[in-house]
């Protein structure tokens, strides 16, 4: 009698991820795939593998299959704001019909999602101000918290999206195994080094796209009881707003991970200011360095 020994086969289409294989990416990994449904996928399109394609920068599975011009399956997602740790950013999620997500980052590039806050959209995930399960067809915000003792440096985030409310459970998708519909994308991220923006009118030059002013937070080295991280200066009113109130930083919940008052550095700023008289400021820093400072004397909003 004759035997011939055969390698496991698939007996469906389905879309694996291309993490490296320490996330447990391949089928002998119990790597996650999900059965190929027409219509339920994020981004363009989905694609066909017959198993994992593990990379070193998650890009296995981006042209393997693609039907797309120019090819590429891996588009459902859409990290548009930095992750700088410390700080509360976002990013977006795109599907093409309604469905649940479950998703990961790596934040302390140990090879694994399975730390406590590595988990931001399902069930038991710390999202801010809550966690996103339940998505809808076309674009979703996902907000969440970069730990503050966030690696800086690339890692590796995992998306999951299925249409089956058997998933509706206190974990929600899992981070191994097979979805009876939808996809599973992976990508290599970059926590950035956190920053502080001001949050003066932009016509001073506040955000981002400006070139505005911005500082690298180096632990031990700031103005007044501590500083937080911003992806970006906070959207001001212009000057000649009568709302107009220079406080969007002091207390910035969107992204500040304490919601107090981080710009209580400079002590004096409500004096009368009259024209050539003497005002005093008190400046209280953390260590020793160099300190620039401006006025706009004349109001001319630079």
């Amino acid at each position: 009698m004759l035997f011939e020994t055969c390698e496991p086969r698939l007996p469906f289409a389905s879309d694996f991820g291309d993490a490296p294989d320490v996330y447990g990416t391949l089928l002998a990994s119990n790597g996650p795939h999900h059965l190929i449904t027409p219509g339920v996928f994020l981004g363009a399109n989905v694609d066909a593998e017959l198993d994992g394609q593990p990379s070193a920068d998650a890009t296995g599975d981006n042209t393997n299959g693609g039907t797309t011009s120019p090819p590429g399956d891996e588009q459902g997602v859409d990290f548009d704001q930095p992750l700088q740790p410390g700080g509360v950013t976002s990013l977006e999620v795109s599907a093409n019909v309604s469905g649940y997500l479950s998703a990961w980052i790596d934040f302390n590039a140990d090879g694994d999602f399975a730390d406590a806050g590595e988990k931001i959209a399902g069930p038991g995930a710390l999202g801010f101000p809550i966690a996103v399960h339940a998505i809808g067809a076309g674009p979703n915000r996902i907000s969440f918290l970069v730990p503050p003792d966030a690696v800086v440096g690339n890692t590796f985030a995992r998306f999951r999206f299925t249409t089956d409310s058997g998933d509706l459970t206190p974990t929600g998708v899992l981070l191994g195994g097979v979805e009876p519909d939808g996809e599973v994308e992976d990508y290599q991220i970059t926590i950035e080094p956190p920053v502080d923006f001001g949050d003066a009118p932009d016509s001073y030059g506040s955000k981002l796209a400006s070139d505005g002013a911005r500082h690298t937070i180096v632990s031990g080295l700031f103005l007044g009881t501590y500083v937080d991280p911003e992806p970006d200066a906070p959207p001001r009113p212009d000057l000649t707003d009568p709302t107009n109130t220079i406080d969007e930083d002091d207390e910035d919940e969107e992204w500040d991970q304490f919601g107090t008052n981080d710009d209580d550095g400079v002590f004096g700023v409500n004096c009368t200011v009259t024209a050539g008289e003497v005002c005093e400021l008190a400046v209280e820093a953390s260590a020793a360095g160099q300190l620039d400072a401006w006025f706009d004397f004349n109001g001319d909003g630079d």
